[in-house]
């Protein structure tokens, strides 16, 4: 996931990237593996931050960014990223 989002991919760019790693993945695991990312203090980059936010949005709104997922949300406010 990190790999794929520091190389500036993002929605199904970012999808199949991480499912060519790790093709057993269901979108269940991407979206948590995503969310462990949003809390490793050792990603710093707003970017990339921005991107897995993004993504999981993405992967978990059927591939449309209408909804918003409250646990992600509050991740980047406490970060210093978003404001809620």
């Amino acid at each position: 996931m990190l790999d794929g989002a520091t190389e500036d991919l993002s929605g199904k760019s970012l999808y199949d990237f991480v499912l060519g790693r790790c093709r057993k993945a269901t979108r269940k695991n991407i979206v948590w593996a995503s969310l462990l990312a949003l809390t490793d203090p050792h990603v710093t980059d707003r970017n990339v931050l921005h991107t897995i936010y993004t993504h999981i949005e993405w992967t978990k709104s059927g591939r449309s960014l209408k909804s918003q997922n409250p646990i992600s949300r509050v991740l980047l406010a406490n970060r210093g990223l978003i404001y809620v």
